[in-house]
């Protein structure tokens, strides 16, 4: 098949026949078809005046001429196609007057030598005329330069998408016409670099409705060239006038959540430059004059460092390795939107040194004062816990403009992943998780929009700092708008996942307040409580640091040891049932231990351990031996399953003690085992192995919280201890570690015995199979590579402990390990409740602003009064297209969210505002009876509805449980 593909390709390089045939167009039998388009539908071979012909509205196409005995390229000017500007295709102008003789027109598809004529018989002036027919002149004095709107598109959005540089696109658009370089063309890439970015920004202008004001462009506002987050509160467009009257229990969801970051990939280097900025501060960046000011009266300004962050990005950068005068900006600081990663408006700014105070300061209140309302806001920055403590004093130097700001409401916090790098202090004080009314809120979010942006970081270091800060700005208004645009899916998937969390944290939450006394979870409340309205009180939060002492343990388990020995090497007396019982389960326990040191058995082992290993297996065979003369008279129905049992896999294993078959009354089958076991053992194996069972969890949780312990002492003792302490330290931690995998086991064995012979006892309201991934717990740190949001703790936490003689020792037990759990526990279940609030008020301001924005486009129309009539259609006509954007953008999402949004009862009143959402394209349509514009009958609508309703069958299926 790839033969037959290539040879396809290799035929069409020749003619179809032997000898040129006939002009297929004119027929003429002496006007030979020789030329061809390369880009037109099909293969046509036509001769030169009918070639040229079918091109005079397509004169950008690439022909081609047979000659002899090849096709070669030929422009459709050297054929005498001449392009007529400014009339209509019937019409012929009486005044042509020809443009510059080395006329060049750069398309998407190459770039042509094109043969121009101007129209001199109207006043339309040429640049006009090439602006007609979509070409952008490069001048608008005797242009030689033209760039085709599709070239420009094309371009503007390969770089917004792919990051692809002008020059990289510049020589693609080069090589598809001359790959070869035969022609020596003069390089027109700075008439690109100069176009592509006065394209930019008047595309910023059109779709920020800059055409429309009659004041026009020159009094655009600071901020009016971005694209806003619907879901963030936006005063006058998605949240109530009087927001600041509801109830305390309800204002928190009007709060903004900002995210503050800086990145220090984008430098630019100090290249002399001075370009201007097209519109300085009406986009994301700050505007340039007043924010150098600012910065030049905090040149001095020395920077605190209290706090022992390992992300401490002040320490990092104020200490600049580039040599003086190389570069001229070490990145950016930026000012986003924690939830839903947008760049606020008047939110960047360049760091001339570091991660200066002044430059965060100044981003921070900027884009505050573009809010024009008093919101609470919640901030989160890497290094909140230092920024906070001038912020206010700093913030009585700005100018008075500023001034209304200052009583604002504001909350600090560290984003979660980078919290983790602070001091304990700012592990719960800063985070997020432990406070109340902010949802699952990480703000991490803003690391997202580094690593897009981080993609023109060597595109932007070259350029002036005008055209870089253009690009960023560019590239910034794309993002918003993707995340704008995929906020449909964004919120959907968001909210059924927070349901599910919700539900599961609240049970594990419900279970682990059964574990305590009333009075207990009381006394946690109150603690938590007064630590919220005062962090200097007891945190509750707080993991109590458990001390080790290392000899006393090794000896605990030195001896503990030894005692097994003991036991394990006694002799067995078959006397009663109960021993019986007790010396088998006495059996498996010795098996697992030599199974166990078979296995750390290394290959190159000395001649010691080896004889040690079999000598125990030798004493494990006989004292099994012995078991089974006893179980002889006690199960005799273990006498035919024990001799058809396979003792390995091998015959090599078949001698081997541990793989022995140890049958107790729950490995016999339920027909046989009443009959088959006599003596009162079946009762004797459940009570022994209820307490094994119990026993098990109560030293699996011991050796959990000790190997905790351990794990803090050795890492707090890294690199101050030498090789003797090293090794000492994985003794220890190996010798816990065995501990801990041999009362698994116990407890495994003994729940499967449990399990089958007392399948319904009381037992089986507290204990469960027990799984790897419950074996884990209490602290935090016990599972680095889950999130603290998604963690909940294992059952084993839950369970009762059997050795707790008295409230008093339970409630101890408690308060040393336990009360952290709870109270974090508690926290991701309300967290979890709030984010599903917080969820269902973005969804409504979301569709709130798409229809108070699409109402305002259609306010837009006549705003602006022109003789131009065609002008004035213009500007309607857009106005239009764009409230219609918005509106089918907002049916979209309703009819994303709302069959969710009822399934679970939420969104109240709201809901029924976008419940007649239109139908639009192949999207699914509302719950609601079918619109009256739609035919119930028509075989789209109903193939619309099938997957409405497969739609709100799946999310009812994934919400089932809830």
């Amino acid at each position: 098949m790839r033969r037959r593909f290539l040879d396809i390709l290799l035929a069409q390089e020749a003619l179809p026949t032997e000898t040129p045939a006939p002009c297929e167009i004119c027929l003429s039998t002496t006007q030979m078809g020789s030329y061809r388009c390369e880009d037109c539908f099909g293969e046509c071979l036509m001769c030169k005046d009918c070639i040229v012909e079918a091109h005079r509205k397509l004169p950008l196409h690439h022909v081609q001429c047979w000659d002899d005995d090849c096709f070669w390229p030929v422009s459709l000017r050297d054929l005498g196609l001449e392009v007529q500007l400014g009339h209509r295709h019937s019409e012929t102008c009486g005044n042509p007057h020809s443009a510059h003789q080395s006329f060049i027109v750069f398309d998407a598809n190459g770039y042509h030598s094109v043969n121009v004529k101007y129209c001199a018989c109207s006043t339309t002036l040429p640049f006009e005329q090439l602006l007609d027919v979509g070409w952008y002149p490069a001048s608008t004095q005797q242009p030689r330069t033209v760039f085709t709107f599709s070239f420009l598109d094309t371009f503007h959005r390969l770089t917004l998408q792919g990051k692809v540089s002008l020059h990289d696109y510049y020589l693609s658009v080069i090589h598809k016409t001359d790959n070869a370089g035969l022609h020596d063309t003069t390089s027109r890439y700075h008439e690109a670099t100069l176009v592509t970015r006065q394209w930019a920004h008047l595309m910023a202008l059109k779709r920020a409705a800059r055409g429309h004001d009659p004041l026009g462009i020159e009094a655009t506002p600071n901020g009016a060239l971005v694209v806003v987050c619907p879901a963030c509160p936006q005063p006058g467009w998605n949240i109530p006038d009087d927001w600041d009257k509801s109830p305390p229990e309800q204002r928190w969801i009007y709060a903004l959540f900002l995210a503050i970051d800086a990145c220090f990939r984008l430098k630019n280097k100090d290249r002399k430059i001075n370009d201007p900025e097209l519109g300085s501060g009406w986009a994301y960046y700050v505007a340039e004059q007043p924010y150098k000011q600012h910065i030049e009266s905090y040149v001095g300004e020395e920077e605190v460092n209290p706090c022992d962050s390992a992300f401490n990005a002040i320490k990092h950068m104020s200490t600049n390795k580039s040599k003086p005068g190389v570069m001229s900006t070490s990145g950016v600081g930026a000012v986003k939107c924690a939830r839903h990663a947008l760049v606020r408006p008047n939110g960047v700014a360049d760091l001339q040194k570091g991660e200066k105070y002044a430059t965060m300061d100044y981003i921070f209140w900027s884009t505050l004062l573009l809010l024009g309302c008093t919101l609470p806001v919640v901030v989160s920055y890497d290094i909140a816990c230092q920024w906070k403590k001038n912020l206010k004093k700093c913030h009585a130097a700005f100018p008075a403009s500023f001034a209304a700001l200052s009583a604002i409401t504001m909350r600090f916090f560290i984003p979660n992943m980078h919290v983790q790098g602070h001091m304990l202090l700012c592990q719960t004080v800063m985070y997020f998780l432990l406070h109340e009314f902010v949802g699952l809120t990480h703000a991490e979010t803003i690391e997202q929009e580094w690593a897009h942006i981080g993609g023109v970081s060597t595109m932007t270091r070259d350029m002036g700092p005008g055209a870089r800060r253009h690009t960023l700005n560019d590239h910034w208004g794309h993002w918003n708008f993707r995340k704008v645009v995929k906020m449909g899916d964004f919120f959907f998937k968001s909210l059924i996942n927070t349901l599910q969390e919700r539900a599961r944290h609240q049970r594990v939450y419900e279970e682990h307040t059964l574990r305590f006394r009333p009075e207990l979870i009381k006394k946690w409340e109150d603690m938590i409580h007064e630590w919220e309205l005062d962090t200097k009180k007891p945190n509750p939060y707080n993991e109590p640091e458990q001390a080790v002492n290392v000899t006393q343990l090794r000896k605990e388990l030195a001896d503990q040891d030894t005692q097994d020995a003991i036991m394990n090497t006694a002799t067995l007396h078959p006397t009663t049932a109960n021993i019986f019982i007790r010396q088998g389960f006495a059996l498996r326990d010795q098996q697992w231990s030599v199974d166990y040191q078979a296995q750390q058995l290394k290959s190159n082992a000395t001649d010691t351990a080896t004889s040690s290993l079999q000598e125990r297996r030798t004493a494990l065979h006989r004292s099994i031996q012995e078991w089974y003369n006893i179980q002889n008279s006690y199960m005799p129905a273990a006498i035919t399953r024990r001799s058809s049992h396979p003792a390995g896999d091998d015959e090599a294993s078949s001698i081997k003690a541990e793989n022995l078959p140890i049958m107790m009354p729950s490995d016999i089958p339920a027909p046989l085992r009443i009959a088959g076991c006599i003596g009162g053992v079946i009762d004797m194996e459940k009570h022994y192995a209820t307490a094994r069972m119990k026993d098990g969890l109560i030293n699996i949780r011991r050796f959990l919280c000790v190997r905790s312990s351990v794990r803090q002492k050795i890492k707090h003792s890294v690199g101050g201890t030498g090789a003797r302490q090293g090794t000492r330290s994985k003794t220890l931690w190996d010798g816990i570690s065995k501990k801990l995998q041999q009362s698994v086991n116990t407890y495994r064995s003994a729940y499967a015995a449990v399990k089958i012979l007392d399948p319904s006892g009381d037992w089986s309201m507290f204990y469960r199979r027990l799984s790897d991934d419950d074996i884990r717990g209490p602290y935090r740190d016990d599972v680095l590579d889950e999130s603290e949001r998604r963690r909940t703790p294992s059952w084993i936490w839950t369970a009762p402990d059997a050795s707790s003689g008295s409230a008093e020792n339970d409630e101890r037990d408690a308060d040393e390990h336990m009360r952290s759990e709870w109270a974090r526990q508690r926290a991701r279940s309300r967290r979890c409740a709030e984010e599903v609030v917080l969820l269902v008020e973005e969804m409504r301001r979301v569709l709130t602003y798409l229809r108070a924005k699409a109402s305002w486009w259609d306010q837009q129309q006549d705003q602006r009064i022109e003789e131009n009539l065609r002008l004035m259609r213009g500007l309607n006509a857009y106005a239009r297209r764009q409230s219609r954007i918005l509106t089918r953008l907002g049916s979209v999402f309703a009819s994303r969210w709302l069959p969710l949004l009822k399934i679970k009862d939420l969104g109240g009143e709201w809901t029924s505002q976008f419940d007649t959402v239109q139908v639009v394209f192949g999207m699914c349509p509302s719950f609601d009876p079918i619109p009256r514009r739609f035919n119930s009958n028509n075989s789209k609508w109903q193939v619309q509805r099938q997957v409405c309703a497969a739609e709100i069958l799946r999310v009812n299926e994934s919400l089932t449980g809830f």
